[in-house]
């Protein structure tokens, strides 16, 4: 077997990892628990061998995009649901997720959360001293009877794939691992009967369209390619197809939430040929009206990007009045950079290389400082 020393170290470090972890009586999973950590380890031990990009990657793609069974389906998602318990608050129960399912570290989820890690720390740690209060509930009723526990589901799989598409990391401008686990689990979700499964598959299909980008999205030197500069020609056709299919499937719904107004500006960026035919007077209705149904800081941040695209800048400047960037915690530079934006198109240069400067400083990684150096230039 290839790798199998690596393997093997997984596997022990995963099994050391639950000795010091889990509560006195082991949770109704451990199979589940210990693949998703013990993959974990062994993806970062391939990274570190120069082999992530050629032997796993390839591996995530086929299993979240080609795998129709998978003997771990009901064991991972009932721990998911485990998580997701109702005795927890919503911060906690997608904190959980993104910790002993995802296998995230406590500082990418405290930028997936817009929260301070160290107070995260003991939030999580609280919270599973509380689920040991519900043990009878590890074992799980039938699915159908959680089923008020899949939009939490959804939310962390969410967050999880934009902190692997927009990585901290400097070493990894992209988290492929977590892009295609986060694939691979919202697959699991759009495999399981749920009354609402049409809401998964708009979720499938945003993730989907924003993956399709990947091959034109960095450099060989791992530098950022914006989504402006991006050979379009590089994008996945397959996934591109996929995501058709999934909206497609998804719309079926009774009625339509904010992952199928994300999946539709997703499609109509990624169905345009040229970004300089970009219908910013569309994308910025869609986003305002994603912005009403949910009131996220990103989303107000791409919806005052798209007014200013669409040159609409007198009301992208009353957005950015009532926009504090210091309310963004590691996701401020967005901000700041947006502020910048608005300021150029009102040809004050010396504020935008103010504000600019700000954002560079707040910057998470070196690629995210070069591009923002650039915008400096021009």
């Amino acid at each position: 077997m290839l790798h199998l020393s690596e393997i093997e170290d997984a596997v022990s470090e995963a099994l050391l990892r639950a000795m010091k972890t889990w509560p006195l009586d082991i949770p109704e999973s451990p199979g589940a628990w210990l693949y998703s950590v013990a993959s974990r380890i062994i993806i970062d031990i391939l990274r570190r061998k120069q082999i992530y990009y050629e032997k796993v990657i390839p591996e995530y793609k086929i299993q979240s995009l080609d795998s129709t069974e998978d003997e771990d389906r009901y064991a991972t998602i009932k721990l998911m649901l485990w998580c997701a318990h109702p005795s927890l608050s919503t911060r906690d129960q997608l904190g959980l997720i993104l910790q002993l399912v995802s296998g995230f570290s406590v500082k990418e989820i405290s930028s997936a959360l817009l929260v301070n890690a160290e107070s995260l720390k003991k939030r999580l740690q609280r919270a599973r001293k509380k689920l040991k209060t519900v043990e009878s509930e590890l074992v799980l009723p039938e699915i159908k009877e959680v089923e008020d526990r899949f939009p939490i589901l959804r939310s962390a799989l969410y967050l999880g794939f934009n902190e692997g598409y927009y990585s901290i990391h400097d070493e990894n401008i992209l988290r492929e691992d977590l892009i295609y686990e986060s694939l691979r689990l919202c697959k699991l979700l759009c495999d399981t009967q749920h009354d609402d499964r049409g809401i998964s598959q708009a979720l499938m299909s945003l993730l989907l369209y924003h993956t399709s980008r990947i091959p034109a999205r960095r450099t060989s030197d791992n530098s950022f390619i914006l989504f402006e500069n991006q050979d379009r020609k590089l994008w996945d056709k397959r996934m591109i197809r996929l995501a058709g299919d999934y909206l497609e499937a998804g719309m079926s719904s009774d009625y339509y939430t904010p992952y199928h107004i994300e999946a539709v500006i997703a499609g109509h960026h990624t169905h345009t040929p040229e970004y300089r035919l970009t219908n910013w007077d569309i994308i910025s209705q869609l986003y305002e009206k994603l912005l009403s149904v949910t009131p996220n800081p990103i989303i107000k941040l791409n919806l005052i990007y798209a007014m200013l695209m669409a040159e609409k800048i007198e009301e992208a400047g009353m957005l950015l009045n009532d926009t504090d960037p210091e309310t963004y915690g590691p996701h401020k530079y967005l901000s700041y950079a947006v502020h910048a934006l608005y300021y150029e198109m009102c040809k004050n240069l010396n504020e935008k290389k103010s504000l600019l400067w700000k954002a560079i400083d707040a910057a998470p990684n070196q690629a995210t400082r070069e591009v923002l150096m650039k915008r400096m230039e021009e």
